[in-house]
């Protein structure tokens, strides 16, 4: 891979967790770039989150919603753009993401699954991994946040360093 990642967007993907949301400041904020969250913009606009939208109105209103938003963000470049995994079941949401820049899925465990034993993490994070299989076969790139103190952003720049991606 050689691409001037400059203009281009970093999309950073994952299931909502805290870990995944602060990447995604953090690689905005040591890269210079401006941080976009699909889901803040919804919520700014709508001014309800992405649960309660769907619970108001239907899944029809919240992914015309998500595409909306998703529109929007794409208009940015060198921006860090924050999103949620069923984005890329929307077909015209994940082509506006894949075109824009380069899409980073950061794998976390939910909240409630670190929660758990160790056994029980092994376990819920097997099967987590096979049920969001279908999503990573989009992602230009996997970063595994498993450790309280790990620095998944550090790890996405040296990752867009050792692959020859242009800051």
């Amino acid at each position: 891979m050689n691409r001037a990642a400059e203009q281009q967007n970093l999309i950073i993907v994952g299931v909502d967790t805290p870990q995944k949301e602060a990447a995604a400041r953090a690689l905005a904020q040591a890269d210079g770039r401006t941080f976009l969250s699909i889901g803040e913009m919804m919520t700014r606009k709508t001014r309800m989150p992405a649960e309660a939208i769907e619970e108001a109105y239907g899944r029809k209103f919240l992914h015309a919603c998500q595409r909306e938003a998703v529109a929007e963000a794409v208009q940015e470049s060198h921006a860090v753009i924050d999103c949620t995994s069923d984005l890329l079941l929307q077909s015209s949401c994940r082509e506006a993401l894949q075109k824009s820049g380069i899409l980073i899925w950061v794998d976390t465990l939910p909240l409630v699954l670190q929660q758990q034993s160790e056994e029980e993490q092994k376990q819920s994070r097997q099967a987590f991994r096979e049920l969001n299989a279908s999503y990573w076969k989009y992602a230009d790139w996997t970063v595994k946040v498993d450790k309280a103190d790990q620095d998944p952003a550090a790890e996405i720049l040296a990752w867009l360093k050792r692959n020859s991606v242009s800051l």
